[in-house]
């Protein structure tokens, strides 16, 4: 039999959400097109895209049709397959994938190297080891890894391969570790088997799967001791498996006093007489077998026996503890060694015995007992299952498997589709933001930093509260420090009135104070005594507790003047009790991201947060943490934030911040980096000196002067981010992503690609004793040629840098949007509209023909996800003599502007193209005269390049220009 799909509907649909929650609709149709899927008895293929297929695997064929925190979205565009089936052997075949998949008869055999595999088909097979074919469960070895939570109090190189880390591991930074995407082999499996599912908008349990005592494999319920449930019912409403909390042996204590039996899994401590231990009984199942009866349930068999137990004169009967199940008395092929379980009652004493064995029985009848059920279940007489506490269920495989060889970027886009876009965020953001830790920052100093930041030149525009903005002691809490900021109100104001957007850090973990502000508000939300002043406990997983939060503290301090939080998650992983899987970095950065999309001109999402697990991507922004620097964290924060983007984490930012021994070298390299970083935030504390304008030369001037060139920078740096939510593509991009089959780009760890057409190559150790320069080595792909930054310098292998340096290199011909020097130098510049653009294009004359484009939208609200925005794009062709120029601008935006000056910086390295008396230019066909530079309107000769100003000049209209070498 053959099946031939050939459909090229596009699905796209939207979730309805909750009438009572605040969060918008999630983006995307989780259900996939039936047509896409192949479904067996327990087996199910859903073919998403020509190297992305979903393979799952059920016991009872529970397929999932609900989003997860990764997944989002199934309906994608059919992809033609097809699929042929002989005798028990299924081969599905798309472009790019041969799967090959052999059922038993009845397909319930769960999923393993024998029955699954599937080769690629791509022309471009994997580097190294040039294979192409995977088997399930196959060791990732050529994984390009991704990212963890936080680099929190780490210092330098770390372990980035997860499966050495664990799903759970007792270093909170590495929670959520989450492995690359792509792989040197070719292909990648993201195991979406466990993921906490959405619902509207909000979590639930992922409830597929079975519960098994005997799983290879067994993964807290939740990580966190206190978090782990320890009864029954709380355990299995998260999702779960329950075995119990020790041993599952039943002993048999007997009183001679009493004439009483007492059956308990514990040494009988308390038992009020002198028991003594008679019989070794038996030993509980420890999974739910279906049907099975719970321990506790021996006291009450029946009704009568339930009010018997509990309430008969003298009765001091209590439950123990669950520790176990019983076989029901009709279950089918049961152990050798299970035993019948018989229930007794004793009228006289009235008081209840159960019996395991023939000599038990004897017992019973001597002292009176009478058989009220003669089969109450089966237990094992087989040695105890150590117990395994709770549990997340096993026996489900929900995969997704990645076959795209070497295309890297291909695989990215695809995830993209199902789980969601990159954000960009408020372009204030991509500017400088600083903050200074602990009672520090008091209103009067922090009115003093900025006038001292803007004295000496500094380009900030976010300010940043730390925890010294609150109350004290706690590390949480919601209430302005009045004693430190008397007049928060009239600070923020006067803030915002220096064109910079606020924000403030949250430490959430302690819940909310009988001492906060506003508690009587949301102690009556939760129906909490306002007089107890009893703290209410911070859980994130609770959408009543969050929704109170937000309206009744957080949104109050925002009307206040805040603009957005920083999200300061470090307390491990309590607090989400009620969601398996669920953790609390992840519960937050949804919610307080998507609380600001709930309509096109609101502000849009904006947090700064730990990396919370796969789907952290849809919430901008990340922050490290408080790395130890050293020149080996530095280097390995390079590398880190690289392969972040293999997962699509492409806004991490890490704390810019001095080493306590004060290396104003190391410092300053730090800075540097983090200028060419995707997000940048100046962060100090009381241990050392991070007040940039009071550092001592060189390093003061160098560090403004990489600052300054990053708020330069920011319109190419914003279009990179625009690039990021279109292809998923991340800002900072590891070099294997254009030249997968160079040996070198796997190598090459410490540079990156910086949006398509600039290599960074951040300095990364100290200068030698007594010199002035350090040599930096930069691997140049030989399928370009390269130019430093601004220059028509050739690039080369290695650079001797001084303090003030850092290696940039230029594609040949590469057109870069900047900003002029005195535009960007100023408070405020990254929310503002790009009213002047100098545009440097590298040697046009040598690389014939080029393009780019400038992306612009208002840098604030949602509009840009309804496509309220504009490109400018900019293409140009060359030949010995002429050069032709051409831009033209779509779209626009509220706000936009209609005009702006524009200077166009043509460099060469050809001095014939740079005699001003030889040139002959004119824009929109009207020749334009060479004057001084800076005359408004005109072009000049300036070292190695040729500089055209057009003054102020109509962005919507398309433009010319043509440029002649005369001879």
């Amino acid at each position: 039999r053959k099946q031939i799909c050939l459909f090229t509907a596009l699905v796209i649909l939207h979730l309805s959400v909750r009438s009572d929650a605040k969060l918008p609709p999630l983006s995307g149709d989780p259900v996939a097109n039936v047509s896409q899927t192949i479904t067996l008895n327990t087996t199910r293929f859903t073919i998403l895209t020509p190297a992305l297929v979903r393979v799952e695997y059920d016991p009872d064929g529970a397929f999932e049709d609900r989003a997860t925190v990764a997944v989002w979205n199934r309906a994608l565009s059919a992809t033609p397959f097809t699929h042929d089936v002989d005798g028990n052997t299924h081969t599905i075949t798309t472009s790019q994938l041969k799967i090959t998949y052999i059922a038993d008869a009845a397909d319930a055999q769960p999923i393993s190297k024998e029955n699954l595999a599937i080769q690629l088909l791509s022309p471009s097979l994997a580097y190294p080891s040039g294979g192409n074919m995977w088997h399930a469960h196959d060791s990732d070895a050529g994984n390009l890894f991704g990212t963890f939570h936080t680099l929190d109090g780490i210092e330098g190189w770390q372990d980035m391969n997860c499966s050495h880390i664990g799903p759970w591991t007792g270093d909170g930074n590495k929670y959520h570790c989450t492995m690359g995407l792509i792989s040197t082999q070719g292909w990648a499996v993201l195991d979406d088997s466990r993921s906490p599912i959405m619902t509207n908008g909000w979590f639930e349990p992922q409830t597929a799967g079975r519960c098994s005592a005997q799983a290879n494999v067994s993964v807290p319920c939740f990580p966190e001791p206190s978090a782990n449930p320890t009864e029954l019912d709380a355990c299995e409403q998260a999702g779960c498996c329950f075995f119990g909390n020790g041993t599952t042996q039943v002993v048999l204590y007997y009183s001679t006093s009493r004439v009483d039996h007492f059956s308990s899994v514990n040494d009988c401590q308390g038992c009020g007489d002198a028991y003594s231990k008679e019989h070794l009984q038996a030993t509980l199942r420890s999974d739910n077998f279906p049907g099975a009866v719970p321990l506790w349930q021996y006291w009450s068999a029946t009704a009568l026996d339930n009010v018997l137990a509990t309430s008969s004169p003298g009765s001091d009967y209590t439950q123990v503890a669950l520790n176990g199940y019983l076989y029901p008395s009709t279950s089918q092929n049961l152990p050798a060694t299970a035993t019948i379980v018989k229930l007794w009652y004793n009228t006289s004493t009235k008081d209840h015995f159960t019996t395991m064995s023939p000599a038990d029985e004897v017992e019973a009848l001597s002292e009176g007992y009478k058989l009220i059920n003669a089969s109450l279940g089966y237990a094992l007489a087989a040695p105890p299952i150590k117990s395994k506490g709770c549990v997340q269920k096993s026996n489900h495989v929900d995969w997704y498997f990645f076959g795209h060889g070497l295309d890297y970027k291909s695989a990215l886009a695809d995830y993209a589709l199902l789980g969601g876009r990159i954000p960009v965020p408020r372009r204030h953001f991509l500017g400088m933001s600083w903050s200074k830790w602990m009672n520090t920052v008091a209103q009067a100093g922090t009115y003093a930093q900025l006038q001292q930041m803007a004295e000496d030149g500094l380009p900030l525009d976010t300010y940043i509260f730390d925890m010294n903005w609150h109350m004290k002691p706690d590390w949480t809490g919601y209430s302005w420090d009045t004693v430190q900021y008397p007049d928060h109100v009239k600070l923020l104001a006067d803030i915002h009135d220096m064109g910079l957007a606020t924000a403030a850090n949250l430490h959430d973990a302690e819940g909310v104070g009988g001492f906060e502000k506003r508690y009587d508000a949301i102690a009556k939300a939760m129906g909490v005594d306002p007089t107890s002043n009893v703290t209410i406990p911070f859980t994130p997983d609770n959408i009543t507790f969050m929704d109170a939060l937000q309206d009744l503290i957080l949104n109050p301090l925002q009307d206040e003047g805040l603009d957005w939080w920083w999200i300061d998650w470090q307390q491990g992983l309590v607090g989400v009790g009620n969601v398996t899987g669920l953790n609390p970095t992840i519960a937050l950065n949804h919610y307080r991201f998507w609380i600001s999309r709930q309509g096109t001109t609101e502000p849009r999402g904006l947090i700064h947060s730990r990396y919370g697990g796969l789907g952290s991507h849809r919430y901008a922004t990340g922050f490290g943490g408080d790395v130890v620097q050293t020149w080996d964290s530095l280097q390995f924060m390079i590398y880190f934030t690289q392969t972040a983007s293999n997962i699509l984490f492409a806004w991490w930012g890490h704390e810019m911040m001095a080493t306590k021994d004060d290396d104003l070298g190391l410092f300053t390299r730090v800075i540097q980096f983090g200028a060419w970083s995707p997000t940048y935030t100046n962060w100090g504390n009381p241990n050392s000196n991070d007040n940039l304008w009071n550092t001592s030369e060189p390093f003061r001037s160098s560090v403004r002067q990489v600052l300054v060139q990053r708020s330069q920078l920011l319109p190419y740096r914003y279009t990179a981010g625009r690039i990021a939510h279109d292809t998923a593509v991340g800002s900072v991009r590891p070099m294997y992503y254009d030249w997968p089959t160079e040996k070198a780009a796997y190598t090459a760890n410490q540079q990156y690609m910086f949006g398509p057409d600039l290599l960074v190559s951040p300095v990364n150790q100290a200068m030698s004793s007594g010199s002035d320069t350090v040599n930096k080595t930069t691997w140049l792909p030989s399928s370009h040629k390269w130019l430093y930054l601004n220059t028509t310098v050739l690039g080369t292998n290695t650079t001797a840098t001084t303090i003030d340096q850092v290696p940039v290199f230029a594609k040949l011909g590469a057109i870069v949007a900047t900003r002029p020097h005195s535009d960007a130098a100023q408070f405020g510049s990254a929310a503002r509209a790009y009213n002047r653009l100098e545009m440097l294009i590298h040697d046009p004359w040598a690389a014939r023909n080029g393009s780019a484009w400038v992306y612009e939208d208002d840098g604030w609200s949602n509009a840009y996800l309804e496509d309220v925005y504009a490109n400018t794009t900019f293409t140009y062709t060359a030949d010995t003599s002429s050069l032709n120029l051409t831009w033209s601008r779509t779209g626009g935006y509220a706000g936009d502007l209609t005009a702006r000056d524009l200077s166009l910086h043509i460099l060469s390295s050809d001095s014939s193209k740079l005699d001003c008396s030889k040139l002959a230019v004119a824009l929109d066909a009207q020749p334009l005269t060479a004057q001084g530079c800076n005359i408004p309107s005109g072009y000049c000769c300036l070292g190695d390049r040729v500089v055209v100003t057009l003054g102020s000049i109509d962005v919507v209209q398309a433009h010319s220009l043509a440029m002649l070498v005369r001879s």
